[in-house]
């Protein structure tokens, strides 16, 4: 299965799933949670969408807010998909919109 999803542009969010984030932890992860330096994510937001409204907040309860450990395959995972980025933002130019997500 993992063959599969590494051809998948959105590689990066299946890994950080199959890790055992949550959707919403995924999906309000930012640049500046995770350290790739000391191979750790932090987890403090929550980020949904109901119908056309999409709400951020922190996360769950108190448990939810954590420290993980950056397993080396998920951090050459997350390189790879910052790589995409900068990438995408060269040939977009002024029209590339940044959420530092």
């Amino acid at each position: 299965m993992l063959n599969y999803i590494e051809r998948d542009r959105y590689a990066a969010a299946w890994h950080l799933a199959l890790s055992g984030l949550r959707r919403g932890e995924i999906a309000a992860l930012r640049w500046s949670d995770i350290d790739l330096n000391s191979g750790t994510i932090a987890i403090t937001r929550n980020r949904l969408r109901f119908g056309g409204e999409v709400v951020e907040g922190t996360a769950k309860s108190k448990a939810s807010h954590r420290k993980l450990p950056l397993p080396d395959t998920l951090a050459a995972t997350l390189k790879a998909a910052k790589g995409l980025q900068a990438a995408d933002k060269l040939s977009l130019g002024a029209a590339y919109q940044s959420a530092g997500r």
